[in-house]
């Protein structure tokens, strides 16, 4: 019966609130070196962290209010007092002289009328003994000081401090990482114990879930001073609550210097821009995290001006070096892309194109899960064609069967042309579709008359060979090959 009056919370708790990570290579601070560009990016990550510092302040106090409403002669305190004594005479094998067996029905109005915002409530005596809880769970009966339980941080205040008033989010045995806010209760100035409510985890999750303005690759989240996470990550679907621990030099570094921006390795591996201030809610501080992968900045910039950005990454492609890997033959495939076509492959296999000339090749792999290869003629809309229109259909596929929004982020693309003029279309229209350009890889070599082109899934080794005047060639590896934000990166940083 109870767990059906409790239902309504979670709608409750919507309209309630409606009505208000990081792993480090190197961590240098940006605000001297701003170019016009970031300080505009810097300006949106420090909205989005005001606007959810606002929204957790505000929330606190509305929970703060709801625990400060308890009187010490009212209802929730005269239950805790005769549950108290009921627990003790039975401890004791003694009888009590009055006792309300109406007392679940008492606390669960209590709880629906003013504290839903809460996950449990807890009754602990002075002892610590938790004689009633809400919602039973694996502590219920059981003593916070004893066990399991004496190294949590709940037990470590009361014992240290009666009259604390909150814990900080902390994993308990067996149950979901939480919060406790205290009401010490006391009968003619003694102490006999605390109610004590629980604040799940996922409640500041409903903050922190989304936010405008931050792009694919943006995220905010929340993390204390142990470098936690207290959020979930935008970025993965792994829980990230008290299970991933970001650097420590960074958290160290962003709690001393307590609000700014520092552009960092994040915990992906990725270079980001992030803003950051520190929150302090009585004695605990947390670290509000908004970012951004630098690498969707700079694809955004190129995407606003693409001419003239396009004009230097072109001079920085036509003149790359090629490095030839010795030694080695050029492999064939049973699965050969014809021109005005694409195929996959995945998990295992291999595919290969020949006889790029005036046309391109295009590879997309996500390394290790599938690939597709695909031989784009004059007839596609890339080159102003009408005939086929290749890059669409195959993000069309990824998208609806391959792979989540997410990782995306992952993918590899990798464009192969001796000579061709038009990969300012490509670089757009892969743009369009979601794909930033450090995960974009141009092969081009004038001195070639044409390319051939392989790559098996399972090695992920891809190959390309350069057919030269004269029958001679030369063979190239992928791995090599410089990504375009690399060059877009040395071309627009101050």
């Amino acid at each position: 019966m109870f767990s059906h009056m409790i239902q309504p919370r979670r709608v409750l708790l919507i309209l309630f609130l409606f009505t208000l990570p990081l792993c480090v290579a190197s961590c240098t601070t940006t605000e001297q070196s701003e170019s016009k560009s970031l300080k505009s990016q810097f300006f949106i990550l420090d909205e989005v962290v005001n606007k959810k510092k606002t929204e957790l302040l505000y929330y606190l106090s509305m929970i703060e209010k709801s625990v400060s409403s308890i009187r010490d002669d009212g209802p929730l305190i005269d239950v805790f007092q005769q549950l108290n004594e009921l627990f003790s005479a039975y401890k004791n094998n003694t009888s009590v002289s009055k006792f309300d067996s109406n007392y679940e029905s008492v606390i669960v109005d209590i709880y629906l009328n003013r504290f839903i915002v809460f996950d449990n409530i807890y009754f602990i005596n002075d002892n610590g003994d938790v004689f009633y809880s809400l919602i039973k769970n694996s502590i219920t009966l059981k003593n916070v000081f004893a066990d399991q339980f004496a190294t949590t941080a709940l037990s470590k205040k009361l014992k240290s401090n009666p009259d604390s008033y909150v814990v900080d989010f902390d994993v308990f045995p067996d149950l979901d990482p939480a919060a406790f806010f205290i009401h010490p209760v006391y009968k003619n100035s003694s102490l006999l114990g605390w109610c004590v409510f629980e604040l799940g985890v996922d409640r500041l999750d409903t903050i922190f879930s989304s936010a405008e303005k931050l792009g694919k690759t943006g995220e905010i989240f929340l993390v204390n001073e142990q470098s936690a996470m207290l959020t979930n990550s935008y970025l993965s679907p792994e829980p990230s609550v008290l299970k991933r621990h970001l650097s420590v030099e960074n958290i160290i570094a962003k709690f001393k210097l307590g609000k700014g921006h520092l552009e960092i390795t994040d915990y992906r591996g990725y270079k980001v821009l992030t803003s950051f201030e520190v929150v302090t809610y009585h004695n605990i501080r947390w670290l509000i995290i908004t970012k951004k992968d630098l690498d969707e900045v700079l694809t955004e910039q190129f995407m606003e001006d693409p001419q003239s950005l396009y004009t230097k990454i072109r001079e920085a492609v036509q003149n790359r070096e090629v490095v030839p890997v010795e030694g080695m033959s050029f492999p064939t495939s049973k699965n050969k892309v014809r021109l005005d076509h694409f195929k996959r492959t995945y998990a295992s296999g291999d595919l290969s194109t020949h006889g790029v000339s005036t046309c391109t090749a295009v590879l997309i792999t996500l390394p290790g899960k599938f690939s597709y290869l695909a031989h784009i003629s004059a007839y596609d809309v890339l080159y102003g064609g009408e005939k086929t229109n290749i890059i669409d259909n195959i993000f069309d596929r990824i998208k609806k069967y391959e792979v989540p929004d997410y990782l995306l982020r992952e993918l590899r693309v990798y464009i192969v042309t001796p000579r061709i003029q038009f990969e300012q279309n490509i670089l757009m229209e892969l743009a369009q579709q979601g794909v930033l350009l450090s995960q974009i890889f141009f092969a081009k070599n004038p001195e070639a008359k044409r390319a051939n082109v392989y790559h098996d899934i399972e090695t992920n080794q891809g190959l390309i060979r350069w057919d030269l005047e004269q029958g001679a060639s030369v063979i190239e590896s992928i791995a090599s090959l410089q990504d375009v934000g690399g060059y877009l990166t040395e071309l627009v940083r101050p």
